[in-house]
C-alpha cells in the first residue's frame, strides 16, 4: 500500500530516489533549492513512511516542464508511477498554463500516452557542457 502526498521529497529522498534508477544529482544544498522551487511536487511512501517515488513540476505559470518522475525499482510494476503522473497532469491541467512538457527516455515514452503527452514537433536540446551532474 502506497500513499501519495502533494509535497517534493526531502533533499536525501530525492537523492536516493534518483540513484535508485541510476540518474546523478548535483550536491544536497543544490538539490535543496530545486525542490523549494519547484512549482508543484508529489512524493510517494510505502507503509513504512519511505519515499519510494516522486514527481515535480517546475516552470513559471505560463510553461511547466515535468521532471524527476520516478519509483525506485522494488516499487515498480505496481502502479505507482500512474498514481504520481495522475496528481501531476492533473495539477498541470487545472494549472492554465499554455505548455506543459515532459522528457523521457525513448523507452518508456509509450507509459506518458495515456496522460495526452505525445512526441512533440520539437527537439529537446541541452547546451552543451551544461549538463554537470545532473
Amino acid at each position: 500500500m502506497f500513499t501519495t502526498v502533494a509535497h517534493p521529497p526531502l533533499p536525501d529522498d530525492y537523492v536516493r530516489l534518483r540513484a535508485s534508477v541510476g540518474w546523478p544529482s548535483p550536491d544536497l544544498e543544490r538539490c535543496a533549492q530545486a525542490l523549494e522551487a519547484s512549482a508543484f511536487g508529489v512524493t510517494a511512501y510505502d507503509e513504512a513512511g519511505r519515499a519510494v517515488g516522486m514527481g515535480r513540476a517546475v516552470g513559471d505559470g505560463l510553461y511547466y516542464f515535468l521532471v524527476d518522475v520516478v519509483v525506485e525499482p522494488a516499487a515498480q510494476v505496481r502502479g505507482l508511477g500512474a498514481r504520481i503522473m495522475d496528481e501531476l497532469s492533473g495539477w498541470a491541467r487545472a494549472s492554465g498554463a499554455a505548455h506543459v512538457a515532459l522528457a523521457a527516455d525513448a523507452d518508456v515514452t509509450p507509459f506518458y500516452g495515456r496522460w495526452g503527452f505525445v512526441q512533440g514537433s520539437t527537439a529537446y536540446l541541452r547546451l552543451r557542457g551544461h549538463d554537470r551532474s545532473v
